[in-house]
């Protein structure tokens, strides 16, 4: 499986939705999957699968979402 670089902008989209969910209180975020600005290229999701998982974050795609579980996570970061 080949390394992907996730570009600084996919990862400050997820860091600004993560954010917005904890603040609100949410249970989790969704993120549209697509090629347009503000979406996630589906080539990322197994990369960004794995990084949140390392911050115990559990994330799951679906309806062209890709979906972030708050609930289970580590926030005090």
């Amino acid at each position: 499986m080949e390394n992907v670089e996730i570009p600084d902008e996919i990862i400050d989209l997820v860091n600004e939705t993560l954010e917005y969910g904890i603040a609100t209180g949410a249970k989790f975020v969704g993120i549209e999957i697509g090629s347009k600005e503000r979406q996630i290229k589906d080539k990322y999701l197994i990369a960004l699968t794995r990084r949140l998982g390392e911050k115990n974050y559990k994330s799951d795609i679906g309806s062209g979402h890709f979906y972030i579980t708050l609930d289970s996570a580590d926030n005090s970061q």
